[in-house]
């Protein structure tokens, strides 16, 4: 019995390990907890500071607001009758925008008849007659704008005549207010109908002169037409013209055009000898000389100028076989030298070459 006492030690120690790192666990937890506590606190105040100061703000934006709407209220209580006035005028004076209908539709059997007149002559008639129809329409339009105005004033002010006979809601003064409008507006249908009718025979003096003005003027617009074909006629001459040019330059350019100095000719030397040619050069090109035969295995051929104007002093010698070509650069010159000679040193005596020169530019 005496030799277990040791084993118990041994397991009391280690639960008492296991208590303490239990308590440590529990502790640390604890502490995590507590730490995220203080955390969701400090965010939950910033979040109802927040919303407070945006409450607040609001609350000053609508006390700041509270007059204007107060203000917007009792203008639209204030101006209610005079709107319910408005809506009021619109159901009179059938009999006034009837006969001003009427003679609209009158002025338009006008219009439609020296239209008809007009589509008979050439295309500038039609041009004009468009400008007189446009005119016509702006003037119809606001006419008929300001009919509507009277209208609508007319019929507001009549119902409301009939609201004072039938309820005695106005005073004398308001009834001889709007019997003084009534006959200011009589005045003005007056003023318009007058107007329509100055305009009516103003429009049929503008139509006249026109004629009287394109009968006399057309065969001069003849003369100015032909006289133009003619002038595009010539134009077109020069056009064509210059494209020559230009296609002449551009040849030039792509050293498309050529001129024969020496039509296929047998020329013979002696050993060491040269058949020369002179000629003249406009533009820059190259010189192009072909040995058809030659009665020596190497033909010389040789190209000499000097083109002082471009700092230039060309003297080059190519050595070629029969059925072949020496080709020389050329730069425009007056003095051009080309020649085919005999170079045989191992033979010697004469040699005879049939050749052609052409000059590229």
């Amino acid at each position: 019995m005496s030799e277990q006492k040791p084993e118990k030690k041994v397991a009391s120690r280690t639960v008492a390990i296991a208590l303490g790192i239990i308590a440590i666990i529990l502790v640390v937890g604890l502490v995590g907890a507590m730490i995220n506590y203080n955390l969701t606190i400090n965010g939950k105040d910033n979040t109802i500071t927040t919303t407070t100061n945006q409450k607040n703000h609001l609350e000053t934006l609508l006390n700041g607001n509270t007059t204007l709407l107060n203000q917007t209220q009792t203008w639209l209580n204030e101006n209610k009758t005079l709107l319910g006035q408005t809506q009021i005028s619109l159901n009179g004076a059938d009999s006034t925008l009837s006969q001003t209908q009427k003679w609209l539709s009158g002025n338009k059997t006008l219009l439609s008849q020296t239209q008809n007149w007009l589509q008979g002559n050439i295309t500038y008639y039609n041009s004009q007659i468009t400008s007189l129809e446009k005119r016509l329409s702006e003037n119809e339009t606001d006419l008929q704008a300001q009919i509507n105005q009277l209208q609508t004033w007319l019929s507001g002010n009549i119902t409301a005549y009939n609201n004072y006979v039938n309820d005695h809601s106005y005073t004398n003064e308001q009834y001889q207010s709007l019997q003084t409008q009534i006959t200011n507006l009589q005045n003005r249908i007056t003023q318009l109908e007058t107007w329509l009718s100055g305009n009516e025979t103003t429009l049929g003096a503008q139509i006249n002169q026109l004629k009287t003005w394109l009968s006399g003027n057309e065969t001069y617009y003849q003369k100015q037409i032909s006289s133009l074909d003619s002038e595009i006629t010539n134009l077109q001459t020069q056009i064509s013209s210059q494209n020559s040019t230009i296609t002449s330059l551009t040849n030039i350019i792509n050293l498309s055009d050529s001129k024969t100095w020496v039509p296929t000719i047998t020329v013979q030397q002696g050993y060491g000898s040269f058949t020369t040619w002179t000629e003249s050069a406009n533009y820059s090109g190259y010189v192009s000389v072909y040995v058809q035969t030659s009665s020596v295995s190497g033909t010389h051929v040789e190209v000499i100028y000097s083109a002082s104007a471009y700092g230039v002093s060309f003297d080059q010698t190519q050595v070629i076989s029969a059925g072949t070509t020496a080709n020389f650069p050329i730069l425009p010159c007056s003095d051009i030298t080309v020649g085919v000679g005999n170079g045989n040193t191992i033979l010697g005596g004469s040699a005879e070459e049939t050749v052609s020169i052409t000059y590229y530019y």
